[in-house]
């Protein structure tokens, strides 16, 4: 009986030496697996680094929508380059179906203007929470009046200056063809294009 019983324990004492030996491979196996993945995500980050980021206002998001080929070809050609990014903010978006309801009666879904917008290659659209600071800034630059169309007087909405400063803070090409948000930009130091301009 003493010798069974001592077998019994030599066995349970190597299963459980198994048992361990398994848990450190598969913690081991995991650690690997984990600095694989940190690796991999290295290299996913790297291959998103954009040549250029162009952020997009409604009367552009109207020019695609409703495909004048000049807008696209100088925006899929920008700098020469084709490692582009196109971002759109959500509020723009929301604009621009506004205004195609008051103006043209046309109802547009959301997904059909994401849709139109990738004719141009690999587009971001932007929700941003709220970030009072940010708000705080566009609606200094509204209440300034600084910044109006020369031919209405009409000065630069709040979205428009919400837009100007997100481009600003986060180093991105404005592209617009409204000359109050270009002189805008231009005045705050940040980079806007027009392709309307030949």
């Amino acid at each position: 009986r003493i010798e069974a019983e001592v077998k019994k324990k030599a066995k349970e004492e190597i299963e459980r030496k198994e048992v361990e030996a398994k848990r450190i491979r598969e913690v081991k196996e995991e650690a690997e697996r984990k600095e694989i993945q940190k690796t991999y995500g290295k290299e996913q980050e790297l291959e998103l680094n954009y040549e250029h980021e162009l952020l997009l206002d409604t009367m552009i998001v109207y020019d695609i929508f409703t495909d004048n080929m000049d807008v696209i070809t100088k925006l899929k050609n920008y700098e020469g380059s084709s490692n582009l990014l196109f971002l759109v903010l959500r509020r723009i978006i929301i604009e621009f179906q506004n205004m195609m309801k008051d103006k043209f009666g046309e109802s547009v879904q959301y997904d059909k203007v994401i849709e139109k917008l990738s004719l141009l290659g690999e587009v971001k659209e932007v929700g941003i929470e709220r970030d009072f600071a940010l708000e705080r800034k566009a609606k200094e630059i509204e209440r300034s009046g600084k910044y109006k169309n020369e031919t209405t007087g009409v000065t630069l909405s709040f979205t428009d200056c919400f837009l100007l400063q997100y481009a600003i803070e986060n180093s991105y090409t404005l592209v617009t063809n409204d000359r109050a948000l270009i002189n805008a930009t231009r005045d705050k130091g940040g980079d806007v294009f027009n392709p309307h301009e030949p």
